[in-house]
């Protein structure tokens, strides 16, 4: 039988056969290792996502109820509504009616400020506004297109003043008759019973602190609260941009009686009998 001639392995073979074995032993490790890495990996990537996708629904969801509920449901559209921010707002109470601005005695000062807030009562809104709460039928049409209206804020204020200037009928109203009389008594009433349908609607929730007061044994409110309000200065913009003059020519012409030319009503009380609402026909012309 033949042997192979023995031949003796150098020292630095046995070593570089060893580093090699160490190599090849640790590597099935370091797979094992790595497999069980990548899972994890992976779900910290997933639970961040969706920790991510969770605060955006949460952050969208406050934003909309910031701006839809807390400031108005949005349940009726209205053109005015990108001139409406809502602030918070301290009113200023004070005692006594000379440091009014809106009402107290009589004064060119005082009536100034009314003419200048009412040059917004009468506004334009657009005709598709019209056609969606379908009142095109009967809605004072201008010679642009668009329609005539009054928006209810301007319609409130205008009851703060007649009630403010019913309190002198003889600065405003002087040698009423005894029917002007009635239908001023008529038109106050309305005006209370509009203001009171507007302050149950648009509920000002905020609570006023009772109070002790040094001169009575009753407590008191402290008004000195902040509101949130709309920011007036911007709505009042809002209208000014979309203002119609009833007395420009050609603004307001009636079916019946035809243009108005500084007509103001039927009487100087500006309230009476509420007549009917003309419609138009098919055709777009007026039933009278």
């Amino acid at each position: 039988m033949a042997y192979d001639e023995y031949v003796p392995v150098s020292p630095s073979e046995e070593s570089l056969a060893k580093e090699e074995w160490s190599s090849d032993t640790q590597w099935p490790l370091e797979t094992k290792q790595f497999r069980w890495q990548r899972p994890l990996f992976i779900g910290l990537v997933v639970c961040s996502l969706i920790a991510l996708y969770t605060w955006i629904i949460l952050y969208t969801a406050s934003t909309w109820w910031t701006e839809k509920m807390l400031h108005g449901a949005d349940v009726v559209d209205t053109p005015l509504r990108p001139w409406m921010r809502y602030q918070s707002k301290t009113f200023e109470h004070k005692h006594w009616a000379k440091d009014y601005p809106l009402t107290g005695y009589p004064s060119d000062e005082l009536d100034a400020r009314w003419t200048e807030l009412q040059k917004t009562f009468y506004t334009e809104v657009p005709a598709e506004y019209m056609e969606k709460i379908g009142k095109t039928d009967e809605g004072v049409q201008l010679p642009n297109g668009n329609y005539a209206a009054s928006y209810s804020v301007m319609h409130l204020l205008h009851c703060v003043q007649r009630l403010q200037q019913s309190y002198f009928p003889e600065i405003y109203f002087p040698n009423m008759t005894e029917r002007e009389e009635f239908l001023q008594l008529e038109h106050n009433l309305h005006c209370i019973h509009m203001l009171a349908d507007s302050v149950m609607c648009n509920a000002d929730v905020v609570p006023v602190p009772i109070v002790w007061r040094d001169n009575t044994p009753m407590p008191t409110g402290d008004f000195n609260v902040a509101h949130e309000c709309v920011d007036w200065d911007l709505l009042h913009k809002g209208m000014l941009e979309r203002r119609i003059d009833p007395w420009e020519k050609g603004t307001f012409v009636h079916p019946i009686f035809g243009e108005v030319t500084g007509h103001v009503g039927e009487n100087r009380i500006g309230f009476g009998e509420p007549g009917k609402i003309l419609k138009k026909d098919k055709d777009g012309k007026w039933i009278v």
